[in-house]
Formats: structure tokens, sequence, C-alpha cells
């Protein structure tokens, strides 16, 4: 088990240009990492249909793939795909920009979780790259409260919380402080469920009640 005083270079996937980022935030060790905690919050677990979509608000929702992603190469460096998703209520054009790989992972027939935001007007609407999974996937990026944290240059919300999770998995959060009869008189989650639940909420009543545990 790892020690909180430990540096985040034993992460996995964290080398010495990823140091050098996360110091730029005043990162150094395991704790550091634990504490860096989100400035807000997207609540990815409501689903809406295609026809609720709203301009420039994003959103989660469920659309079967109506035909093959296709590729163009547009010129250097810049590769264009297309896609066509629907539901019950309405079908939608997707554009991914440089996602070649998207032409295999989003399969004809089958049904996917989206998150993006629709542009256009009345002539017509559509999204640009989205993230998307397969419904029978891990909710990872959709269908889920995703943490929103502070970054820097060269570092990304996903790197970030990639890295917070993989700190809280090798060593134990800091230690509980509260007495019980405190934590009871105020309404306070213990220390070990406020740290996972500012990170990984399952809802956003539970990130709620996390950070009023770390503002206490």
């Amino acid at each position: 088990m790892a020690k909180l005083s430990d540096p985040i270079s034993i992460l996995k996937g964290i080398g010495p240009a990823k140091v050098k980022q996360f110091a730029a935030l005043n990162i150094f060790t395991l704790q550091d990492l634990i504490c860096h905690f989100p400035r807000g919050y997207e609540d990815r677990t409501r689903l809406v249909t295609i026809d609720k979509l709203e301009v420039d608000q994003p959103a989660c929702f469920k659309a079967v793939v109506m035909n093959h992603p296709r590729t163009s190469h547009i010129r250097k460096g810049l590769d264009l795909t297309k896609v066509q998703v629907a539901d019950h209520t309405g079908r939608l054009n997707l554009t991914f920009f440089n996602q070649k790989f998207t032409t295999e992972q989003l399969q004809y027939g089958k049904e996917y979780i989206f998150y993006g935001a629709v542009s256009g007007d009345f002539i017509g609407y559509s999204m640009t790259n989205p993230v998307f999974e397969a419904l029978d996937s891990q909710p990872v990026t959709t269908r889920r409260v995703l943490p929103i944290y502070p970054l820097t240059a060269g570092l990304s919300n996903a790197a970030m919380r990639k890295a917070i999770l993989q700190a809280m998995a090798v060593c134990d959060p800091p230690q509980e402080i509260l007495p019980d009869d405190v934590r009871a008189q105020y309404g306070l989650l213990d220390a070990q469920r406020a740290y996972s639940a500012i990170h990984a909420p399952t809802s956003m009543e539970e990130a709620e009640l996390a950070k009023k545990r770390m503002v206490f």
C-alpha cells in the first residue's frame, strides 16, 4: 500500500513531463492529488430524446447508428468522419474531426449513449465530436455525474480524473479527524466516504454532501 506522502511519479502513466504539469497545480504527492477537488460537476445521468436537445446545451441521449460511418481525408492533418444516428423522435447528423477510430467503434444498427451539444438553426441541426459509449459498457463519460477539475496546459480533465482515481486505489484517504458526535450533529459524511464521493459521486446530492464535509 502506498503512502499519502509518496510522489505522484509512482503512479502508472505519470512520467517526468506529467510531473511538471501537475507541479504547475502544486500537486507533488498522492495527498496533493487526492485533495485536488473538483471545481464543479456535470450531471450526465439524465437522458433526453433527440427532439429535446437544445442548441449549445450539452446533454446525454440514446440513439441507434443508422449508417456505416464514413471518413474523408479533407487535407493534411484533417480527417472528417460523418454518421447519422436516430431515436424514436428524430435523426441527427454527427461529425468527428480527426477521430477515424469512430469508423470501427460505431457499428451500424447498434445503440449508444452520446454526450454533446447540438449546433445549427432551422435549416438543420448537427453535433460535432460528441463522446459516446456502448449501451452495455461501464459508464465512464456518460450516464454519471462527472467531476470537472481545475487544470493547466497539457492536462485534460480525463487525465486528472484517471490519476486521482488511481491514487485513491493505491492508498488510504486522509484519516478521519472529526468525532462521531460532531459528524452526527451537522449531518456530515465520514472522511473515507467524503473523499470517495467528491471524486466519484453517484448523484449530484452525494456530491453536495461531500462538498459540505470538505468545506466544514
